[in-house]
């Protein structure tokens, strides 16, 4: 179990909030027993998944998305804030400059399914990293996409005052896991215990 002096030294990795929606108790088990699982090998696909994705975005139209042809792609941008106890890398984001002068960024994040499920997780993730990038580059972002599927689809994720306080609020409930860490009540269907890897370790699901 990780150990921390108070709740100001908690970080909690963006990735964490995608997992938290999914189940809570992927969480517990992670952080307070220590449990890892043995992934499946398309865990280890995950660099050549993101390689072919950036190939993908390079060669669309990226004005359909709202992003002129002279924008800049940055990838595995590093991102940390205080402010709200979060850290995590941002897969890729398109920097450019708008008509009215104004700096914007577009965080993108890649995901390796053909399709999205559980999306609330992943709308999560798309607009904590935009809330660091934000912070980081003193600008305002509109919008997020997730790219998933070989084909290089896209999901719009609106970043607005709303989903940034989802985002506020499913930190809050992360970090007091921390302050008293019992065994989470879970939510989760038949469905998604069946594809998580820690479903030996609940006996009271299904």
């Amino acid at each position: 179990m990780r150990s921390y002096e108070n709740n100001e030294d908690i970080s909690i990795p963006i990735s964490m909030l995608r997992q938290f929606c999914f189940c809570p108790r992927i969480v517990f088990f992670s952080e307070f027993k220590d449990i890892q699982p043995v992934y499946g090998e398309w865990v280890n696909k995950g660099m050549d998944f993101h390689t072919r994705q950036e190939m993908l975005i390079k060669r669309r139209n990226l004005e359909n998305l709202g992003i002129p042809k002279r924008a800049k792609l940055k990838t595995e941008i590093k991102l940390k804030s205080t402010a709200y106890n979060l850290h995590g890398v941002c897969d890729a984001a398109f920097f450019f400059v708008d008509q009215k002068g104004n700096n914007k960024i577009v965080p993108l994040e890649f995901k390796t399914s053909e399709k999205i499920s559980f999306v609330t997780g992943a709308e999560l993730q798309i607009a904590a990293y935009a809330m660091l990038l934000e912070e980081q580059y003193s600008c305002t972002i509109d919008e997020g996409f997730i790219l998933y599927g070989s084909k290089g689809k896209t999901y719009s994720v609106k970043i607005n005052k709303e989903m940034k306080n989802k985002v506020k609020n499913t930190t809050a409930r992360i970090t007091s896991m921390f302050e008293m860490p019992l065994i989470p009540d879970s939510s989760a269907t038949e469905k998604q215990c069946s594809q998580c890897e820690y479903l030996n370790f609940c006996a009271d699901r299904y």
